[in-house]
């Protein structure tokens, strides 16, 4: 894993340079976990807090993604916090095209 420190307030994602979030879901601990994209590539990162910076960052690929996604939104103890639509489009636009393959 790589470590990582970025300014992840909320209402600055979009500024912080090289980063896009694309989803993020907060457990009952406090801890999030989330996907985004880092300088382009696909990572998936966890925070101690919505408004805190990563403290781990690593690559993940498209499929992987999927299923972190999919595990999380059925978790009954995650709430999920929603990012800019445009990461999330392009995200599932590279889903959708891996499935074609």
């Amino acid at each position: 894993m790589h470590n990582v420190v970025l300014n992840h307030n909320v209402a600055v994602t979009r500024g912080v340079y090289g980063f896009e979030a694309i989803q993020q879901f907060e457990h009952e601990s406090g801890l999030v976990e989330g996907i985004g994209y880092l300088n382009g590539q696909l990572v998936r990162y966890t925070a101690g807090s919505p408004s805190s910076s990563p403290f781990e960052c690593e690559p993940i690929t498209v499929s992987e993604a999927l299923h972190w996604w999919a595990t999380l939104e059925t978790d009954q103890g995650t709430d999920s916090v929603s990012w800019s639509d445009e990461p999330r489009a392009r995200f599932l636009e590279a889903a959708a095209q891996s499935l074609k393959r």
